[in-house]
C-alpha cells in the first residue's frame, strides 16, 4: 500500500479540472470523477502533463474539454499514458503499429466500472523511441514497471496481438502483478511446430517477408500499406483508413521491424505459463486468419483455468470493431478477478 505523504504540491489547471501533485502521488480531478495516480518513490519517475486535442466525436464527454495525459519515466524512457474512471484497475496493452488511442472506443466503456490505464509502448507515437534494437522483454519490463509505478498491482490486463504476447509473458514472469487477463489473437507462431499447422504458418511468413523487406529498406509508408492490405485487413483497406490512423502506422513502423528482428518476439514459455493460476480469457474472431485458433489451443493447454470466446466479425481488433461487445465480454472477468 502507498505510504501516507504530506501534500506539498503544485496545482495544475487543466481543461477538465485540476491536478494536485506531490512527490509520490497525483490526484486528477475531472468533472465528477477523480483518479489516483500513485508512483513509488524508488522509481524517481517524473510526471509531465500534456493537453490533448479535444475529441470531435458527438456525445463524447471530452468533446469540448481537454484531457490531461501524463508521462512517466520508466526504465530510461518516457512513456505516455492515460487514466480514466474509478474502480478495480485494468491496463490495456496495444499491438504492433498502434498506440493507446486504439483502445479509446472500449476504454470509455470499461471506465464506467474500472480505473483504466492505456499507454503507448516504448517507441510508439508519444512515448520515447531509442536508437537501440528493441525486444519483447523490454516491453514486458516496461509494463511491469508502469504497473508498479502507478500502484495498479494486482491489475487486470487486456492485450491485443503483440500486446497479448507481452501480457502472457508478464503473467508468468511477474504473476504477482496480474490478477487476470484477456488476450486476443497473440501471434505466437513459434508455438506451432506440428505438421498440421505448417501450411498456415508458412502463409503468414510469406506475406510478412515483403513487408520486412520494405522496412529494412527504410520504406516505412510502403511497408505499412502492404501490411494493412496483405496481412491485417485486406485489399483496399489502406485507402479506407482515416488519415490519422495511416499516419500512426507509418510513424510506428520501425518498432514493428524491431519485433520481427527479435528472435524471441513470437515465442512463449508454456512450461512457465503452467504456474499461472488466475482467470484468463482467450479470444479470437471468426473472420481472422485461421492460424490464431491453434495458437490459443496451445496457450489454453498450459493454463490451469481459461475460457474462450469467439467474436463474430471482430477481426484482429475487436476492441475497435466491436467495442460494445468487447466491453460486455471482458468486464465480468475484470470485475470477477477483483472480487475473487
Amino acid at each position: 500500500m502507498a505510504q501516507a505523504l504530506k501534500w506539498h504540491a503544485t496545482l495544475v489547471t487543466t481543461g477538465m479540472g485540476k491536478a494536485l501533485t506531490d512527490r509520490g502521488k497525483t490526484v486528477l480531478i475531472a468533472e465528477d470523477r477523480f483518479v489516483i495516480l500513485a508512483r513509488r518513490q524508488d522509481f524517481e519517475s517524473e510526471l509531465r502533463f500534456h493537453r490533448a486535442q479535444p475529441s470531435s466525436e458527438p456525445g463524447c464527454p471530452s468533446a469540448r474539454k481537454e484531457v490531461v495525459m501524463p508521462e512517466v519515466r520508466i526504465n530510461g524512457v518516457s512513456l505516455h499514458y492515460l487514466v480514466q474512471g474509478r474502480g478495480p484497475s485494468a491496463i490495456m496493452v496495444h499491438g504492433s503499429w498502434g498506440d493507446a488511442d486504439n483502445w479509446a472506443p472500449v476504454s470509455a466503456l470499461l471506465a464506467e466500472q474500472c480505473r483504466v490505464v492505456s499507454y503507448d509502448r516504448r517507441g510508439h507515437s508519444r512515448s520515447e523511441r531509442t536508437t537501440a534494437q528493441g525486444s519483447v522483454q523490454e516491453d514486458v519490463d516496461d509494463l511491469a514497471a508502469l504497473i508498479e509505478a502507478l500502484y495498479l498491482d494486482p491489475v487486470f490486463v487486456c492485450g491485443n496481438s503483440f500486446g497479448a504476447l507481452i501480457t502472457l509473458r508478464l503473467a508468468y514472469m511477474r504473476p504477482e502483478l496480474v490478477r487476470g487477463f484477456a488476450v486476443h489473437e497473440p501471434p505466437g507462431m513459434l508455438l506451432l511446430d506440428d505438421p498440421e499447422s505448417e501450411p498456415m504458418v508458412n502463409s503468414v511468413v510469406a506475406r510478412l517477408a515483403p513487408v520486412r523487406g520494405l522496412l529494412e529498406a527504410g520504406q516505412d509508408a510502403s511497408a505499412a500499406e502492404l501490411f494493412v492490405e496483405t496481412v491485417a485487413f485486406g485489399q483496399g483497406a489502406w485507402a479506407q483508413l482515416p488519415s490519422s490512423l495511416r499516419e500512426t502506422f507509418v510513424r510506428n513502423a520501425p518498432t514493428y521491424l524491431d519485433e520481427l528482428r527479435d528472435p524471441d518476439g513470437l515465442d512463449l514459455d508454456l512450461a512457465a505459463l503452467k504456474a499461472y493460476w488466475e482467470p484468463a480469457l482467450l479470444t479470437n474472431s471468426d473472420n481472422s486468419p485461421p492460424v490464431f485458433s491453434p495458437i490459443l489451443d496451445r496457450i489454453a493447454s498450459a493454463l490451469s483455468q481459461s475460457e474462450r470466446h469467439v467474436y463474430v466479425g471482430g477481426g484482429h481488433a475487436p476492441h475497435v470493431a466491436l467495442p460494445q461487445e468487447y466491453a460486455r465480454v471482458t468486464l465480468p472477468y475484470a470485475l470477477a478477478s477483483e472480487q475473487g
